[in-house]
């Protein structure tokens, strides 16, 4: 059991849509504050970024994202790591993109500006071997995890699937993932 990107190959897995969140990007602003909201594509792109390296799913949705709008760019860093991209962007490096979840800490604590990604976001998914069938071990895990998302404080950018937000009161025992 994970979760995973629904960016994935997903083919040989049972799959359960948990949320989707938006992508962010943090960084340093000297002197005068950007404007608020969202930023556009095409003002990301001339940004010095600092993404993960392929082949990873946030990548290829900004790749993909990027392309489609007919946008050139290159990032000036590559990190996997969120907290390394976190301090590369505390030092004046360049801009992270993350996902929300990876951001959220930083904005609440105003470490670093940033800003949602208009129209970039990523679907992730508890995901299971189809060969391998539900044990009780793996089932509970599968409803702590849900748990764990119905009950996440100051995650605002977060959107639950709806089945979860509806299983809120579901009962002890039964199967998570039905």
């Amino acid at each position: 059991t994970a979760i995973v990107s629904d960016h994935e190959d997903l083919r040989h897995l049972r799959t359960r849509r948990l949320l989707n969140e938006g992508l962010w990007v943090l960084g340093r602003v000297e002197g005068r504050r950007p404007a608020r909201g969202p930023m556009s594509l095409s003002r990301l792109a001339t940004l010095p970024l600092i993404v993960t390296s392929r082949p990873n799913a946030l990548r290829a949705i900004l790749d993909e994202a990027l392309a489609a709008a007919g946008l050139a760019w290159k990032p000036v860093i590559e990190s996997n790591s969120a907290r390394l991209s976190i301090a590369l962007a505390e030092s004046g490096a360049g801009w992270a993109v993350l996902p929300y979840s990876g951001a959220h800490r930083v904005l609440r604590e105003k470490q670093l500006a940033g800003f949602p990604i208009e129209d970039l976001t990523v679907d992730w998914v508890l995901v299971s071997h189809r060969a391998q069938p539900s044990t009780p071990p793996t089932l509970r895990l599968q409803g702590l995890l849900e748990e764990t998302l119905r009950r996440a404080t100051g995650m605002t950018d977060w959107r639950l699937d709806e089945t979860l937000r509806l299983t809120n009161a579901q009962k002890p025992g039964s199967d998570p993932g039905s």
